[in-house]
């Protein structure tokens, strides 16, 4: 169709498209149905001719056979004159046998011989095609062989004129040329019948559809016909109806979502406000605490350092007088003394677990590529002693390379292996240190603090925590035991605490009384490789 719109004033024209098919239609049509006539008739007529005139011949070669016998050649002679007074006989000769012309209507058109030499050869009864060497004119000669005499064959030769048949077919031209100008004239008016019942209200529907994209949502086509595109128009009107009740539904809708927006908007922005201003109080406190943090830890750490000298000469001189005068004074003074003496000791103890809780976050060294095998194997070195008097087993699942202080992972390792020992039930300690690499945060129905990374399970057989506990014990200075059933100052798992909590982990118990215990602490995936 695209063919269509190359055509001057066709492309966009419905009308000149049907009048230019119909057209077209009908001049192939005529012009096949003319050539087929034309060939038809002139095939007719041609033979028709042939036909009559060979039936001259045979007339003619049955005269000239009487003849002969009877010497009586005017009946010959008249005959073949009458032949060629009709409009297609041209010449009409009787040839002997060499040749020779013996009789012809005009001799002088052709001299004394034949001029088809070839006819001389026929046969039997045939038709050639040949010129008049005069006006070139194409002309039938029909060659007729017949015995006279003594078995001499002779020929009667008449040619044909074909003009009577191009006549015919000019005739048949005109004519069909004649025909095909009302065809297309009765095509022509066909087509306007077709513009006004067909285009003239597709052009309104097209007119009507301008309208609507213009925004007339309440334009109508007037319905004239009750065929399909009568119907087309119904199903048009309906169809702006219906898009004239959605835009006034859709604008409705608008108008009401509008306030509903224009209203959460307001809403949302008192949230933001309030939000920012939280945010703003949020990282002022933040910074407050980083710095309150920051002069408690260093507070610590100076107060522990500086208390250790009259710490220590308050120790040695009680320790002194415990010797000295052990025995010498009344038994109260003995206890005082021996009270003294503890106290100090416990007070060292203290302001040492003080001083190694505030350098986790003051004296720590950059993180770097950590073998916790060999951590594993210094802690266990450090604990020899311990292990040996305890009966400790301690067993480990081959432990991986990590991004860590080294010294504080080793710090960790330790003080939840001999916390392992120190509170083990009547067996002996059966301790089991492995470690699983997480691709999520979900470790059973517990979260860690980060999306990939190591967990570390410290596993032991001692007399276990009570659950409502768990959270407790990771505070400094706290303790769930009597001093005299197991020693200690309560600052080891605060110190385990803040160490993880450095390296960006968690760390966690698992318990039951009398069931031992299992300790868990993550550190995060920081690129390291890892192995075991």
């Amino acid at each position: 169709m695209v063919i269509w719109s190359k055509i001057p004033f066709v492309g966009r024209s419905l009308l000149a498209k049907i009048i230019l098919l119909v057209t077209l239609l009908l001049i192939v049509s005529v012009g096949t149905t003319t050539v087929i006539t034309v060939a038809q008739q002139t095939k007719v007529l041609t033979k028709g001719l042939i036909e009559k005139n060979k039936l001259l011949a045979q007339q003619i070669s049955a005269s000239v056979k009487s003849a002969f016998w009877s010497a009586n050649w005017f009946a010959v002679e008249a005959m073949i004159n009458r032949s060629v007074k009709s409009d297609e006989v041209l010449h009409c000769m009787v040839v002997k046998p060499n040749g020779e012309i013996f009789l012809a209507n005009d001799k002088s058109l052709y001299g004394e011989r034949v001029p088809y030499n070839h006819a001389l050869k026929a046969k039997e009864l045939l038709v050639m095609e040949d010129v008049l060497p005069e006006t070139g004119e194409r002309i039938a000669v029909i060659v007729n062989p017949f015995n006279v005499g003594f078995e001499e064959k002779w020929i009667v030769c008449i040619g044909v004129s074909l003009k009577p048949i191009g006549k015919a077919r000019k005739d048949i031209i005109y004519s069909s040329i004649y025909q095909s100008v009302l065809i297309i004239l009765f095509g022509v008016v066909i087509s306007f019948w077709i513009s006004k019942e067909i285009t003239t209200p597709v052009w309104q529907l097209v007119e009507a559809t301008k309208e609507v994209s213009k925004g007339d949502l309440e334009h109508q086509i007037n319905v004239t016909t009750y065929d399909e595109i009568g119907d087309l128009a119904v199903t048009f009107n309906q169809m702006t109806k219906e898009l004239k009740r959605a835009h006034d539904e859709l604008e409705r809708r608008v108008k009401e979502r509008t306030a509903e927006l224009v209203k959460a908007n307001e809403k949302l922005q008192a949230e933001i406000t309030e939000r920012k201003q939280a945010e703003e109080k949020l990282k002022y406190y933040a910074a407050e605490l980083e710095r309150s943090n920051q002069e408690l830890e260093q507070f610590a750490y100076i107060a522990s350092h500086d208390l250790q000298e009259p710490l220590r000469m308050v120790a040695s001189y009680t320790q002194l007088l415990a010797r000295r005068y052990k025995g010498k004074l009344d038994s109260d003074a003995d206890e005082f003394i021996a009270y003294a003496v503890d106290g100090a000791t416990r007070m060292k103890a203290l302001i040492n677990g003080l001083l190694r809780y505030s350098r986790v976050g003051t004296k720590g060294k950059d993180f770097e590529p950590t073998d916790c095998e060999a951590v594993f194997d210094r802690t266990l070195d450090n604990l020899q002693k311990a292990i040996e008097e305890s009966g400790a087993k301690v067993t480990h699942d081959p432990l991986p390379t990590v991004m860590a202080d080294d010294m504080q992972l080793g710090q960790l390792f330790q003080n939840l292996i001999s916390n392992a020992i120190k509170f083990r039930s009547e067996e002996h300690p059966s301790i089991h240190v492995s470690c699983e690499r997480i691709e999520e945060s979900a470790i059973g129905n517990r979260q860690s603090a980060m999306n990939k990374g190591w967990v570390f399970t410290f596993r032991d057989n001692g007399i276990g925590i009570d659950p409502k506990f768990t959270g407790r014990i990771f505070i400094i200075f706290q303790r769930l035991h009597k001093r005299e059933e197991y020693p200690g100052t309560g600052i080891g798992l605060a110190v385990c605490k803040k160490i993880v909590e450095r390296h960006s982990g968690r760390i966690w118990v698992e318990s039951d009384p009398g069931k031992g215990s299992t300790f868990y602490f993550t550190i995060p995936l920081r690129g390291e490789n890892s192995h075991g």
